[in-house]
């Protein structure tokens, strides 16, 4: 019989730990303490000991039982006094883990994606929920809960993370379990620290008296925190302090969500918070394993995974992979037994000592061979990736821009290689927010996601107002021109939005009790500890709202603003917006001489603080549907601002990298190429649908078979310039056309590839002579030349560029004299583009296959197929298998569209 006797003097007080039904640490002196009577004797009496102490003059006392084996027959507990007994039942010894951080792991059993055989009652566990008392203010009444029975009822409302730990580890080892979870919804990691961490950082000196409006306070806590629970070193006060010294086998955490926003900034705190536990604990190595952050779409998480990862550099500190088990838009993904499993076979490799495969494969070296970038793992035996995803994988050169790899596998290597890319220098693999993933090992362990590139990328700080921010656009984490920078500059660089909507440069200018002042707002303190080494600053047309009785503290302000920055340690290089962006007729200011005025005072500040400028105006005042409110840019002109601040970068020679060649795809072809539409009760693509919409730049000018005089009309075109991904102008009974480019795009786009434009130049009708230059009525071909000269010549002055693939898919029309000859013809037609077209050195042709039934479309499928054989710059892609959708027995449904549209996207990139 197991038991604990307590004897004093008095009443007996012990903190909540010390309960029914709880577990006791095996194999360490284990802390009991308490409080009682001044000064009077305690005796413990457990398992064979008898272990006394005295209490302080306060009443405060504690005692040490020496190390005891497991054991799992519960038992009572008895506490006697010299005229009192009390008990506690059904104790038992074996391993306790404590279970800490946010939301994902206070998540509870009945909300996950578990069977039904995953709630058998688990007699050698202890649960112990310790549920936060939300309407408490004191730290000392915050949690409540004892420790309980693990049934098929006590399970649901705890902790799935840890349960599913328990449920793994108990039958592994044998031994009780008792998991505590003291996990707050929410919570940042500053809440789990010392008041005294924060001491040290001259930054986070307010940190304690304003967190709810400090910078580094994630924006989502700032806006729903109250004091008493959010607040930093809240919960160490009132969950870990009055916790510790109990024994325990080690800490589960699973936290980082509310830290994302500044991952450099949580890798800090993380390692603080390790330091601090293990000092109050006074264990150097309490072992610790956490959670690296699933796949969701938010644009931080990369990075905080990356910096999650190099968490494992301490020591007894381990990571449990859980990229596979996301949500693309769900912070709480429901499936959450992978995850406390893999926890367990950490805890059971590495504590227990167990030879047991607690890892996937891990990156161990890599290596080139001439154009290939070879990746060697360890803990890879059955190493397979099961993504078959375009994008998973990435390979980089020497300009450090990632493009899609293509890969095999090898024993524990894995082969990589991209046609853009010829001397490979870096890989990653699961980058993106929400990555594609499929990398594992035998035993089904994923791959975390890694790369090999250890440079740190040139940070630039977008500051300023709506404009900035992105106000008016349906997606600003993508389509603000910060985002768009971000993708046109690639991963040298790490883009930031401190944008905020109504934000001026006057200092004393107020809109109820609301500091409009840039420099009074938490988005500038958010810039100032990014520590930038760029600052692009647009800030200004708020100012004419009160220019009239303001207008002096205009430039003295401003220049503070800028002065600031310039003092930063990090030592920026400063762009302003002069003149700023313009407004037009129908918005409030449009032609206010107070906009010519502040326009005048920004070029004066910009002399004075030696700062160089960026015109918003010029190039912009000519596109009045680029700003649908007459002052907010929409997509298309917020891409166009971030092309101009890219140029203005390389001018003023803020950026060494050298301009990105955007790449330039061409569609050509007849009706099927075109895209005549189908039955008009089928879905379609619906324009805005997906991010490719806005952002990718479209040019077209197509011919019709029903114009009069028709070597020369165009069916419909996009005016002489690029416009947002669409639909475009039909006849007769096709009011609007679109053809494969569609999904093409949206499949680049959702590679990650974002540098590249779209021609379209197709006929509805006509044979291949229309395309073969020799011939007397080659106007495709002169026409399909000159529409993608036209469009070249709208790219930017600036803008490189390389023809990269030709898309074609023509044949039906085609006669007994053109289909014996469609294959040489076409060939000639593919090296007439690349002779006459500038950059198209290493283009590609993609030869769509015709799906409608006939002998002459026979030779010209066989004659397109033996080309691309031939040919190692020519593929072909299949339709046969889309011949049902064909919905006149010759023109593609909008299903079978886009399916070819996605296939000749795959085929680029193989």
């Amino acid at each position: 019989m197991l038991m604990i006797i307590l004897t004093c003097l008095g009443s007996l007080t012990l903190p909540w730990m010390f309960d029914d039904h709880m577990v006791l640490q095996r194999q360490t002196p284990v802390p009991i303490w308490g409080s009682c009577e001044p000064l009077a004797t305690v005796t413990a009496e457990f398992a064979g000991q008898s272990v006394s102490t005295k209490a302080d003059s306060a009443g405060n006392w504690i005692l040490t039982l020496a190390p005891m084996t497991a054991n799992n027959v519960g038992q009572s507990l008895t506490l006697n006094t010299n005229d009192t007994t009390k008990i506690i039942s059904d104790v038992l010894v074996g391993d306790v883990w404590l279970c800490a951080g946010q939301s994902n792991m206070d998540f509870a059993v009945r909300s996950s994606a578990h069977q039904a055989n995953d709630l058998t009652p688990l007699t050698e566990v202890r649960l112990c929920d310790r549920a936060p008392q939300l309407t408490q203010t004191a730290a000392k009444d915050f949690y409540a809960g004892t420790w309980q029975h693990a049934t098929s009822e006590t399970i649901l409302p705890f902790s799935a993370v840890g349960f599913f730990f328990a449920q793994d580890m108990q039958p592994s080892v044998n031994v009780s379990i008792g998991m505590i979870d003291l996990s707050l919804g929410g919570s940042t990691t500053e809440g789990w620290l010392p008041a005294d961490t924060f001491a040290a950082y001259p930054e986070c000196a307010s940190l304690l008296e304003g967190p709810f409006t400090h910078p580094l306070t994630h924006p989502w806590v700032r806006g729903l925190a109250r004091p008493h629970y959010f607040a930093p070193s809240y919960l160490y006060e009132a969950a870990i302090e009055p916790f510790a010294p109990f024994a325990i086998k080690g800490v589960l955490w699973y936290q980082g969500e509310s830290n994302a926003h500044l991952p450099h900034w949580a890798d800090r705190w993380f390692r603080h918070l390790v330091d601090a536990w293990r000092t109050l604990w006074s264990q150097p190595e309490l072992p610790f394993f956490y959670v690296q952050l699933p796949g969701m779409e938010r644009p931080t998480w990369p990075l905080m995974r990356h910096v999650q990862s190099m968490w494992q550099d301490i020591a007894q500190v381990f990571m449990a992979v859980s990229i596979d088990v996301g949500h693309p838009t769900d912070v709480h993904p429901n499936n959450k037994k992978p995850v406390g499993q893999r926890l367990s076979l950490l805890a059971r490799n590495n504590l227990l000592l167990e030879d047991v495969e607690c890892y996937g494969p891990t990156l161990a070296k890599h290596f080139r061979k001439d154009n290939e970038l070879w990746l060697e793992f360890d803990h890879a035996e059955g190493l397979v990736d099961q993504t078959g995803v375009i994008g998973a994988f990435e390979l980089a050169g020497a300009d450090r821009r990632f493009y899609p790899a293509h890969v095999t596998v090898h024993g524990n290597q894995l082969r990589l290689s991209s046609k853009q890319v010829d001397t490979p220098i870096d890989a990653r693999y699961a980058h993106s927010a929400y990555p594609q993933t499929g990398l594992s090992n035998l035993q089904g362990l994923p791959a975390a996601p890694f790369r090999t590139y250890s440079w740190r990328p040139t940070r630039i700080a977008c500051i300023g107002d709506s404009i900035t921010a992105g106000a008016g656009l349906a997606n600003p984490q993508q389509e603000s021109y910060p985002a768009v920078l971000q993708a046109m500059l690639g991963d040298g660089f790490d883009v930031q939005n401190y944008g905020r909507s109504g934000c001026c440069v006057i200092e004393s200018t107020l809109r109820g009790t609301w500091q409009r002042a840039y420099s009074k707002n938490i988005e500038h303190g958010s810039a100032t500890l990014f520590q930038p080494d760029i600052v692009i600053c647009n800030l200004g047309i708020n100012d004419v709202m009160e220019w009239d009785s303001k207008k002096k503290a205009f430039e003295k302000d401003y220049g503070t603003l800028l002065k600031h920055y310039k003092g930063l340690a990090s030592k920026p290089k400063i762009l302003i917006a002069s003149p700023l962006s313009p407004l037009f007729p129908g918005q409030t200011f449009y032609a206010d001489d107070n906009v010519l005025d502040i326009h005048k005072s920004i070029r004066a500040v910009a002399r004075r603080s030696k700062v160089k400028t960026v015109d918003f105006l010029t190039p912009l005042s000519e596109q009045p549907l680029w700003f649908p409110d007459n002052i907010h840019p929409n997509a298309r002109g917020s891409q166009a601002l971030a092309e101009i601040v890219y140029k203005a970068l390389l001018r003023h020679r803020f950026i060494k990298t050298p301009q990105r060649a955007t790449k330039v795809f061409v569609f050509t072809g007849q009706s099927n190429s075109l895209g005549t539409t189908a039955d008009a009760s089928e879905a379609d693509v619906s324009p805005g649908s997906h991010p490719a919409d806005a952002h990718v730049r479209f040019y077209w000018d197509n011919r019709s078979t029903r114009a009069g005089a028709w070597p020369e009309d165009s069916l419909g075109s996009s005016g002489g310039q690029f416009l947002a991904l669409q639909a475009q102008q039909g006849e007769g009974a096709h009011p609007t056309f679109w053809g494969p480019e569609i999904s093409f795009a949206r499949e680049l786009y959702d590679t990650g590839e974002r540098h590249f434009v779209v021609i379209k130049a197709s006929r509805a009708g006509g044979g291949n002579s229309f395309w073969f230059k020799p011939a007397a009525n080659a106007h495709m071909y002169d026409y399909l030349t000159r529409t993608i000269k036209q469009a070249l010549a709208q790219l930017g002055p600036h803008e490189s560029f390389e023809l990269a693939a030709m898309f074609y898919i023509q044949g039906e029309s085609d006669t007994t004299q053109e289909a014996a000859a469609s294959g040489k013809r076409l060939q000639v037609l593919f090296k007439n583009i690349k002779k006459e077209i500038p950059n198209a050195k290493n283009m590609r042709l993609v030869i769509g296959e015709i799906a409608a039934a006939g002998a002459q479309r026979d030779v010209v499928r066989e004659q397109q197929r033996q080309l691309a054989t031939q040919h190692d710059a020519i593929d072909y892609i299949g339709t046969l298998d889309l011949a049902d959708c064909l919905y006149d027995q010759l023109h593609f449904n909008k299903q079978a569209k886009l399916a070819i549209g996605q296939r000749f996207a795959d085929s680029y990139f193989k």
